[in-house]
């Protein structure tokens, strides 16, 4: 999927490495995380075929041959394994989750606002959160908590309603 021939000899060595990232990023990783809540606990032979999926976006983002390690692609990009992503963002959701229910800690609640609907939509009613704007320059896109802490609240909150008995494990 991420390794074909159209994607490595027709449009990677037009763009730049950090356009080829972020369309990486954008296109595959999304669907790299779709169902985190329902993959939290699976075998590792269910998650191989993620993995062979995103060692092959990393050896196509960085250029290098089928024969190269991954895991070394995947540090100097900054991507964490299938696995550990999973429990990063299922437990970030969680803990956003619980700030929002309980309030506490104050320092974590006070960085989760409640988004007003600007129309009145059937979504209305969803419990979506206002992502807040840094200034801190090590804070982009994906990698800062604060933006990955309401994506994955949202999309807790609204899809896997089942996961609320798991708050506790926190």
């Amino acid at each position: 999927m991420a390794h074909s021939t159209v994607w490595n000899s027709s449009v990677r060595h037009v763009l730049s490495d950090e356009t080829a990232q972020m369309i990486a990023c954008s296109i595959v990783g999304s669907r790299l995380d779709y169902c985190n809540a329902i993959l939290y606990g699976a075998p590792q032979s269910s998650l191989d075929k993620l993995q062979r999926t995103q060692n092959n976006l990393a050896r196509v983002v960085s250029q290098r041959c089928r024969i190269t390690d991954a895991r070394p692609l995947l540090q100097s990009l900054h991507w964490l394994p299938i696995r550990e992503r999973i429990l990063y963002k299922t437990k970030t959701a969680l803990l956003a989750f619980k700030t929002r229910l309980t309030s506490s800690p104050p320092y974590l609640a006070d960085l989760l606002k409640p988004r007003p609907p600007t129309r009145l939509l059937r979504s209305c009613d969803a419990p979506l959160l206002t992502v807040l704007r840094t200034t801190n320059t090590n804070c982009t896109g994906d990698t800062c908590f604060l933006c990955g802490c309401t994506h994955c609240v949202e999309r807790f909150t609204v899809q896997c309603p089942v996961m609320r008995l798991a708050v506790d494990d926190i």
